[in-house]
């Protein structure tokens, strides 16, 4: 005979015999009934468990709340070993594919048994890899098992079903007594209809509260008698009826009313009376908790705040502004979950002690996406790709993505994207806009939960009349001078010319032209072709000495008849001069503008409107134009150059700068200022 049928025959003749087997009284073998049926359903569990225990292996990592085949298989695997009383409270509750709270003790007893640590009740590939190699050792010959109580099985036959028993309830100690409340704690190992307390004044009790529920759970008792004990115990129901934990006892607090004397009066001071008002501003992650107090109780209150946390038994508190008397007030919570239930009350305190209003709930919102804004690519004059990425969803799918764009972090346009859903990249190609100029962006997704925004980024469109920009920046002594024009010209470093680290207008560089004969060439282009229209040439310089004539920026073209020339010069009496040949002009400053080394001075000079009246201008200040010895002191109708591009160096006037010069820029179609001026601050 197995063991299970010889269980369940001493079972059957104990029931027999129980009310006159040896003068024992009845409730003492109903005692030893009720010890044996535990065991009786161990033993089942731990069968059902054997019965797969040879052909399942792990392979998920497990925890509180999980669910699933691989739950129920690790719940009989727990019954079998039968290493202490969760083990057993499992086995007469049954193995489900939920992960409760007794799973989770199973698995801490199992897992101290074994010396896994931590044990923590965490299922993960530290405990999964001891048990699968338990299993994967496991002798499948005769399919005999033996658990580590020395007690072997054979799995020839299999029994889910066990008898039915109400559940085992444990009564927890009460928290948060306070004169007219409580929180009433308890835990089952059902997982099936209602839990709930009995509470009164005697062990007989009279009131009850009811939920559903399974595993740990508590009730919210208000209404109570202050300076009183009471007596509660934890209850729970299954099919198979009630079942109750031990008696305990809470004492309410002392409701504190005293007299103050006040003169021949004396004034009664009570708690406050407060009502907890329905929450505001209601966000994935922030809520307003709003309360009130209709009854200062006789003193002024000092204190104000709410308690909150996902039960009733809230766990958080946050303190709140108060204007004092019978009033409103608040407190904006934030680092909430969101689409998650919050409890809350408001409170106050006097000099009787605290005050509460009733529990209320809320429930966050759906969290908007998760977005982040990335750098735009393709930036043109007038058009530019705009990149964002969803980083996370969610509570929700999203159904639209797109961008906010303008002048200022205020935006002002918007455009949408095409999205293939989930988490990823999206982008747009956005169009008309204005050239040289500075944009804001943020991208955006939108789901249940509103809108997602990434952060503000910035772009700047190429400047459409900036044929030529040198920042002159990079390594210290690099001959690399990049140019960040849209055109993309390419400059040559003639002799020692080098970038410089330590002498520059704006970070990270300068151009340091060393000595004569260093100099930078670009070759030709239509870009130096200002011919009739309007143009500009302004660049920043530093002088290490004064005195004589050096050409700053020189264009010159030997293909046209004779060879015609424009000279930016700074002449030997440190004017600021534009010498021409053929025909010959040379408006010049009337009076020396470079007086001082080592000082950095912004130059422009300028066609504007069609003017043959040139405009020159020195730290944003317009000079006065006089003639030159060089011609008049006018542009001419046409200017013809061209071809090679020099800076530092005139092949036709005047010796190489013996200096620096810094954030070199040549606009075509444009005079980019017609007086005095601001010089500017950063670099174009």
């Amino acid at each position: 005979m197995s063991k299970l049928a010889k269980g369940i025959a001493v079972i059957g003749v104990l029931s027999m015999l129980a009310p006159t087997v040896f003068g024992v009284s009845v409730s003492d073998l109903q005692g030893q009934l009720d010890a044996l049926l535990v065991q009786l359903h161990s033993l089942q569990a731990q069968l059902s468990a054997l019965n797969t225990s040879n052909v399942f292996n792990f392979s998920v990592n497990l925890t509180f709340g999980s669910v699933g085949s691989q739950v129920s298989a690790l719940q009989n695997f727990l019954v079998s070993q039968n290493v202490g009383l969760a083990a057993l409270a499992l086995a007469r509750h049954g193995t489900t594919q939920n992960f409760g709270s007794l799973t989770k003790a199973a698995l801490i007893e199992y897992q101290q048994s074994a010396g896994i640590s931590p044990a923590i009740g965490y299922f993960g590939p530290i405990t999964r890899n001891y048990i699968n190699s338990l299993r994967n050792n496991t002798d499948n010959t005769n399919n005999t098992t033996t658990n580590t109580s020395g007690l072997s099985f054979s799995t020839s036959t299999t029994s889910n079903e066990l008898i039915g028993l109400v559940p085992v309830v444990s009564t927890n100690s009460a928290i948060n007594v306070y004169d007219t409340s409580a929180i009433l704690r308890g835990e089952t190992d059902s997982s099936a209809g209602l839990v709930g307390f009995d509470y009164g004044l005697t062990s007989s009790y009279g009131s009850e509260t009811t939920s559903t529920g399974n595993g740990m759970f508590s009730s919210y008792l208000s209404g109570l008698s202050g300076n009183t004990t009471y007596h509660f115990r934890a209850k729970a129901k299954n099919s198979a009826g009630w079942g109750y934990g031990g008696d305990q006892t809470l004492t309410t607090a002392t409701v504190l009313n005293y007299s103050v004397p006040q003169g021949d009066n004396s004034v009664v001071i009570s708690i406050p009376t407060l009502t907890t008002d329905a929450a505001t501003a209601l966000a994935a992650t922030t809520a307003t908790l709003n309360g009130t107090i209709t009854d200062e109780g006789g003193a002024s209150s000092t204190i104000t705040g709410f308690d909150y946390g996902l039960t009733n038994a809230y766990g958080t508190e946050a303190t709140s502004t108060y204007a004092g008397g019978a009033a409103a007030f608040s407190k904006d919570i934030t680092s909430l979950a969101s689409n998650t239930t919050y409890h809350f009350r408001s409170k106050a305190k006097n000099s009787a002690g605290w005050g509460y209003g009733a529990d209320a709930i809320l429930t966050t919102a759906l969290a908007p996406p998760t977005v982040t804004t990335n750098a735009a690519t393709s930036v043109a004059t007038s058009t530019a790709t705009f990149n964002g990425s969803i980083t996370s969803e969610g509570d929700a799918s999203s159904t639209i993505t797109g961008f906010d764009y303008g002048l200022t972090d205020s935006y002002g346009s918007e455009a949408t994207s095409t999205y293939a859903a989930g988490v990823g990249a999206f982008n747009k190609a956005i169009t008309g806009l204005t050239s040289g100029a500075t944009y804001h962006l943020r991208a955006k997704s939108y789901n249940a939960g509103g809108w997602g925004y990434g952060s503000d980024g910035t772009l700047t469109t190429a400047d459409q009349y900036a044929k030529l920009l040198l920042h002159m920046d990079g390594v210290n002594e690099s001959t690399s001078f990049p140019d960040s024009s849209f055109y993309n010209h390419t400059m040559t470093a003639q002799g020692g010319v080098q970038v410089d680290t330590s002498n520059y207008k704006f970070p990270t560089g300068g151009c340091n032209f060393v000595s004569d004969g260093n100099y930078l060439s670009s070759a030709t282009s239509e870009d130096w072709h200002f011919s009739t229209g309007d143009f500009t040439i302004d660049f920043w310089v530093k002088f290490n000495s004064l005195g004589t004539e050096k050409a700053l920026v020189v264009i010159f073209d030997a293909n046209l008849p004779a060879p015609v020339t424009l000279n930016v010069v700074r002449t030997s009496d440190n004017k600021l001069a534009a010498a021409m040949s053929t025909p010959n002009h040379g408006p010049v400053t009337t009076n020396a503008v470079f007086t001082q080394t080592g000082v950095w001075y912004h130059v422009a000079i300028e066609k504007s409107g069609g003017s043959t009246n040139p405009l020159f201008f020195i730290n944003g200040v317009q000079q006065t134009i006089t003639s030159s010895a060089w011609g008049d002191a006018l542009w001419p109708a046409d200017l013809p150059w061209k071809t090679t591009l020099y800076v530092g160096y005139s092949p036709w006037h005047g010796s190489g700068i013996d200096g620096y010069i810094d954030e070199l820029r040549i606009s075509k179609g444009i005079a980019r200022w017609t007086s005095n001026f601001t010089p500017p601050t950063t670099p174009y």
